[in-house]
């Protein structure tokens, strides 16, 4: 849709694509005033046509902007709408993916894979608190600062599902829970664990979590503690996992204290309550960003060429 060194809005210059997914292509932007990084989804019309479609991307991004202040998540900032199609503005995370971390061999030690755990477990706690089911979890929509702080990313666009993580009943096409996202987390730490992929679909989590219990690597033997985690995650009945993410990265911080001897030194992140939180998209006002007149999320949703009775909410 853009090419690199295309001017956009007016302000934005289009540094890199940065990749495709199910609702449309990423670039990485510069605002010119201030040399600001932006990731920019556009998600086109034509995916989002549906009435159920438009009512989760509404939703979404409405909790995507809402948790802007979390530590772990990579929250969107704010929307403009570019030659017909909805353009999501999010902020820009350098550090790479979680997937790139594990095959350039970052992960030296079970304590550094607890913190990353942990951490996207908490990221995962406050999307699930959003009232949103992420139902993507991968490593390559968990984003890494250059100092190791995770962030969980592409909550808060339409997305599609990714059969090597996904759970059994997402596979089936079963109403979903928040158990879904448990399920994707525990493969990602087994993932991390054994540096590669050794499964083909996530409903196959018995079989990844056999390798985690036979192989031994650089990270030593996985602690029965750890094993005894995943496979609750990894149930079958999704009423049997852990109920919360939050429970997850307590059990995890646990396992921490077992392994190290001390506490998990990271505060937990603070609560943020998406319903109470003011948006900064709210329609009448300028930007401070890009002096540009901010707008609902409701209206430019509105104006993609869709149904618009069930946005009026």
């Amino acid at each position: 849709m853009f090419s690199v060194g295309q001017t956009i809005l007016g302000v934005y210059v289009v540094e890199k694509f940065l990749g495709a997914g199910g609702a449309g292509e990423v670039f990485l932007v510069r605002r010119v005033l201030d040399d600001k990084q932006y990731a920019v989804k556009m998600v086109h019309s034509k995916n989002v046509e549906s009435t159920r479609l438009r009512q989760d991307l509404l939703r979404e991004i409405r909790v995507s902007e809402a948790l802007g202040d979390h530590p772990h998540i990579v929250p969107v900032r704010f929307f403009r709408m570019i030659e017909g199609n909805l353009a999501v503005f999010s902020d820009y995370v350098d550090g790479g993916s979680l997937q790139n971390w594990i095959r350039a061999g970052k992960i030296l030690q079970l304590q550094n894979l607890l913190d990353l755990a942990i951490q996207i477990a908490w990221g995962l706690e406050a999307v699930h608190r959003g009232g949103i089911i992420h139902k993507d979890i991968k490593p390559a929509n968990i984003l890494m600062e250059t100092f190791g702080q995770v962030r969980v990313a592409d909550f808060g666009l339409i997305r599609g599902m990714t059969p090597a993580y996904c759970s059994p009943e997402q596979m089936c096409d079963e109403p979903l829970t928040t158990a879904t996202d448990i399920w994707s987390l525990a493969l990602v730490v087994i993932y991390m664990w054994l540096g590669e992929r050794k499964w083909d679909l996530g409903p196959n989590g018995a079989m990844a979590l056999n390798h985690l219990k036979k192989e031994s690597n650089k990270l030593g033997v996985a602690p029965g503690s750890l094993i005894d985690l995943l496979e609750k995650c990894l149930s079958n009945e999704p009423s049997e996992r852990p109920l919360t993410a939050l429970m997850v990265a307590e059990s995890l911080k646990d396992i921490y204290r077992e392994v190290t001897g001390v506490e998990f030194p990271l505060p937990d992140p603070p609560e943020i309550d998406p319903s109470t939180s003011s948006s900064t998209a709210g329609p009448g006002r300028s930007s401070l960003v890009d002096g540009m007149k901010l707008e609902d999320p409701r209206e430019l949703v509105k104006r993609l060429p869709m149904l618009l009775d069930v946005l009026s909410m």
